[in-house]
Formats: structure tokens, C-alpha cells, sequence
């Protein structure tokens, strides 16, 4: 086990200024998980985005050794292509998905082969 000489914040700050750490800081990406943890559906913690959020806080403290937690994507209108002109379609827990399914990607077949000759002539 690395000896830690570092706090976390000490370390998160020393690595955003391209120092070297005592150690790689870790940032689990545990949405899902912290939810599950905490004994709530996947679709109470989309619908709740509080409720959510502190599940992940919880899953953070419970586990510890961790150095930050990231923003969690809980809040459905801020994913995957809404803000980025793509017509990406999620399945929401408790929405469109079963109530303890996780968030799902609903991809779709927007052009096809026979189309890259039209794009092509359209330059």
C-alpha cells in the first residue's frame, strides 16, 4: 500500500496543477451503483435528482478511499445529446425503461448506405 502524504484536496489540487501526487487520485463513476447501495430503484433516484445525489454521497462515505465524486447525470433533460444538436434518444428508469432498469441509449438508424451518394452530390 502507497503511503498517503497528500489530503484529498491536496492531491485533486496538486494533479489540476500538473504536479506529481502521492498517489493516482480515484474518482469512481458509480451512479448507478450508488443507487442500487443505498437501497432505492434506479428510477426513485432519476426522479429524485436530491434524493439521487445524496445516495451518491452516502455510497461515498460508506466506501471511502475515494478522492472526488463527480457531477452525476441523474437529471434526464441534461443527457446524452440534448444539449448538442443529436437526436440521441435516452430510456429513462422509471419513464421509459422498467422502474430498476438502468438509463439506456435508444439508438436509431438516422441514414443509410444508400445515402452517403445523395450527401456526397449534395457536397
Amino acid at each position: 500500500m502507497i503511503a498517503e502524504t497528500m489530503s484529498r484536496q491536496e492531491r485533486f489540487e496538486a494533479v489540476v496543477a500538473l504536479e506529481a501526487p502521492d498517489r493516482v487520485p480515484v474518482m469512481p463513476l458509480m451512479t448507478a451503483f450508488a443507487v442500487r447501495s443505498q437501497n432505492l430503484t434506479q428510477g426513485e433516484g432519476w426522479r429524485d435528482p436530491d434524493k439521487g445525489f445524496a445516495a451518491m454521497i452516502d455510497t461515498f462515505n460508506d466506501l471511502g478511499g475515494f478522492d472526488r465524486l463527480y457531477k452525476p447525470n441523474l437529471y434526464w433533460p441534461m443527457i446524452g445529446g440534448r444539449f448538442c444538436s443529436t437526436p440521441v434518444r435516452v430510456l429513462i428508469p422509471g419513464r421509459q425503461a422498467p422502474e430498476d432498469a438502468l438509463n439506456q441509449i435508444d439508438e436509431r438508424e438516422l441514414f443509410g448506405r444508400e445515402d452517403y451518394d445523395k450527401i456526397a452530390a449534395l457536397g
